[in-house]
């Protein structure tokens, strides 16, 4: 995400435009509300804009209303510190995305920009489902099959038959024909095999009125080709053995002789309805096969995309059995403890941990805890784990997964943050300190002049008086001066306990 970082506090900007690039984030610069608006103007895919609320010649509040009407849909966070919470409402009232409080805590920053980043993902979601949905209407009602064909249009067809009884089919032909379907013959098994080498046949009807079913064996034949195609046998006398080898090849129906030529017509047409039925089938069980061969090539990309993002990743990722035996160690990973991971895998997770710190996190909830680690060579690293169990279906313990963070660098940078807001501070203190001490060196200096006047006139006993009170101004400022000093002076992290 690309981030415009608006603050006219230079060591502050500075310190927080460092943190998030070390974040990854993609971060602008901006000293106020107008350098901000040029650098919207500049630059695109802004994705966030963070700003101070108090700056001179344009403030975070008219920011925000000139990016609402200039650059609509871009998010803004406004920062305010203690008293400003009226105009942290005033910001939310004007469409800000949120406010985040001064001093600024590193965590509660990143946590936000994860909130808008989610949300940004979800409209993203939420509009592709959208536009997913707007082609399916389009293109079909939801479900069906894809390539579904009707080539029945009017119950008319393509019709085999094998005769062995032409004077009968000849009348029959034209019966067939009469209701719309395209009817050709084939005397010999060789026959209808050569015809349909040719030919696309909706509805093979066979005539088998002997022992002799090699007209059978053609049909098992064509519908190893085509096992759509419906087959009728048509017989006078339905033997047993006739019928086991007609449904060895995948006959779907018998009309036995003799059969009117309403019985036909009406045969053919439930034959009809048989291979519409089929084809469509054969559509869906194409999209089908074709959807998993689709679904398992992207599980094989989203796996080596997923792999390629954990390397990536600027935090360590380290995942393990059960027993803390170590199953996957990222670069980052590598970088932070100095193992190589051919060198750490399957090696206990303990090896990581300070001896003092013996301890693997457990529980099913997603956990955070600061943590010291221990390098390679012995040296301590203070790190961040969040800690989750991914289980199976069946709710069974699987693999334990650490997105482990270095926090050395960050404490060192919260370190210069709250320096830098310290010495922001006291710009801001300067004239009432200058008053606060302007009170006591009056003090110092009328005392002075009071004392030096009752020397010359040799009053020694009020001089002493005199004294007293010029060291009490003293010792006030002197006070003074070392609260100051505390307060400039760079603070070294602790650990919140």
């Amino acid at each position: 995400m690309k981030i415009l970082l608006v603050d006219d506090e230079k060591s502050i900007l500075q310190v927080i435009g460092d943190f998030l690039s070390d974040c990854g984030y993609d971060v602008i610069l901006a000293g106020d509300g107008s350098e901000a608006l040029q650098r919207l103007e500049e630059l695109e895919d802004i994705g966030l804009i963070i700003s101070d609320i108090r700056m001179p010649k344009m403030d975070g509040l008219d920011l925000l209303k000139a990016v609402r009407v200039r650059f609509p849909g871009i998010p803004a966070t406004l920062m305010t510190g203690h008293g400003d919470e009226q105009l942290a409402i005033d910001a939310l009232q004007e469409g800000a995305q949120g406010y985040l409080k001064k001093p600024l805590k590193f965590d509660d920053l990143l946590e936000h920009i994860a909130q808008v980043e989610a949300r940004d993902h979800l409209e993203e979601q939420v509009l592709n489902e959208y536009n997913n949905l707007l082609r399916g209407k389009e293109g079909g009602a939801l479900g069906e099959p894809s390539a579904q064909t009707d080539d029945f249009q009017g119950e008319r067809a393509n019709l085999l038959v094998l005769y062995a009884d032409r004077d009968i089919w000849e009348s029959a032909g034209e019966i067939l024909e009469a209701a719309g379907h395209q009817v050709q013959f084939a005397a010999s098994a060789e026959d209808a095999l050569k015809l349909f080498a040719n030919n696309i046949f909706d509805v093979v009807l066979c005539e088998v009125d002997s022992a002799d079913f090699s007209c059978l064996d053609a049909i098992g034949k064509i519908r190893a080709s085509d096992p759509a195609l419906v087959a009728i046998l048509l017989t006078a006398k339905p033997e047993s053995e006739m019928l086991v080898r007609a449904l060895e090849v995948g006959v779907s129906g018998l009309l036995e002789k003799p059969f009117t030529g309403k019985e036909l017509k009406a045969r053919v047409a439930r034959a009809l309805a048989e291979r519409k039925r089929l084809v469509n089938v054969q559509h869906l069980l194409g999209d089908l096969i074709q959807g998993r061969g689709e679904l398992r090539q992207k599980i094989v990309v989203r796996e080596h995309h997923l792999s390629q993002l954990i390397d990536a990743a600027p935090f360590g990722v380290v995942s393990t059995e059960g027993n803390g035996s170590i199953l996957s160690f990222n670069r980052q990973a590598e970088k932070m403890y100095g193992y190589q991971e051919k060198d750490i895998l399957g090696c206990d997770f303990s090896v990581l941990l300070e001896e003092g710190d013996k301890k693997t996190l457990d529980g099913k909830i997603a956990s955070a805890a600061r943590s010291q680690h221990r390098r390679k060579d012995g040296k301590p690293i203070a790190v961040l784990v969040r800690y989750r169990i991914i289980q199976d279906d069946n709710n069974q313990r699987a693999v334990h997964l650490y997105i482990i963070e270095d926090l050395t660098k960050r404490e060192e940078m919260e370190s210069q943050l709250i320096y830098a807001e310290k010495m922001s501070l006291l710009g801001q203190l300067a004239p009432r300190i200058a008053h606060e001490f302007g009170t006591p060196l009056q003090l110092v200096s009328g005392n002075l002049d009071l004392a030096s006047w009752e020397l010359e006139k040799g009053n020694s006993t009020v001089v002493l008086e005199y004294l007293d009170s010029i060291r009490a101004a003293s010792e006030q400022m002197n006070g003074m001066v070392k609260q100051m000093l505390n307060i400039g002076k760079p603070v070294a992290y602790v650990e919140k306990k």
